[in-house]
């Protein structure tokens, strides 16, 4: 049996928004992966070190330039070889998980990774701060944009097979009539199934949260911008979402 070093660290948990998401933050000092596979769509971001994989018959290095993705069932091994420390966050996306994104993002496939390794240093900071904020778990609804944003930016620059994911929401109409209604009771206390029956929930998507959350955020934004008072039905809102507040006492 391979030994343990008692100075790695590791932390893995469910994500409580999003059914199938799970998370990893590892600190490793020496570790060996046996030949393995996930039953989820694997995306890992290196924070410090690195160590060397070997998948489809090649060897690569994990690094802070290269952002790693594993397609479900996809075999893989693992080790530190040169490095003294691997330090890393990955993301598994489930079966159910990939699901969800998927209405959301409009597309009926997941695309498919032809290869492992990516240099794009903007999904690689992306995928950073969506883990961290995950982490955090302080504002639910800004980490569920930022995975949407950040997966959809991988399934349309690398992704082979699938279609292509629309830039605009295929429920163009049914959101225009969301945003329509908020205008209209914005200072009531409306709940997500009172107000929009018919919108995210009939397919299963996220529409219908996202919307009221980006259309409640602005609303309370430009209320603030013109001074007015904080009232109750304001206050009430700010509590969905209290990253309004903080965007505009910096502006």
């Amino acid at each position: 049996m391979a030994r343990v070093d008692r100075r790695n660290t590791i932390r893995y948990w469910n994500d409580p928004h999003l059914a199938g998401l799970s998370c990893l933050c590892a600190d490793f000092t020496a570790h060996d992966y046996a030949p393995h596979s996930h039953e989820a769509l694997v995306v890992a971001v290196t924070e410090a070190g690195g160590s060397e994989f070997r998948s489809r018959g090649e060897v690569n290095e994990a690094s802070t330039s290269v952002l790693l993705v594993f397609n479900p069932t996809e075999p893989h091994s693992g080790r530190m070889a040169r490095s003294a420390r691997w330090r890393y966050r990955g993301l598994y996306l489930a079966e159910t998980a990939l699901e969800s994104l998927s209405e959301t993002l409009g597309i009926d496939t997941v695309p498919y990774f032809t290869a492992n390794v990516f240099r794009d240093i903007d999904l690689i900071e992306a995928f950073l701060d969506l883990h961290r904020a995950l982490q955090q778990g302080t504002d639910a609804f800004l980490a569920c944009e930022t995975l949407v944003g950040s997966l959809g930016q991988l399934f349309r620059r690398h992704g082979s097979r699938g279609e292509r994911i629309p830039v605009a929401s295929r429920d163009r109409g049914a959101v225009s009539s969301i945003q329509a209604l908020m205008q209209d009771r914005y200072g009531e206390r409306l709940t997500l199934t009172a107000r929009i029956p018919d919108a995210g929930e009939a397919d299963g998507s996220n529409t219908g949260d996202a919307t009221w959350c980006f259309h409640r955020r602005g609303g309370a934004r430009r209320r603030l911008l013109r001074s007015e008072r904080p009232d109750e039905p304001l206050q009430a809102h700010l509590w969905h979402h209290p990253s309004a507040v903080g965007a505009c006492r910096h502006r």
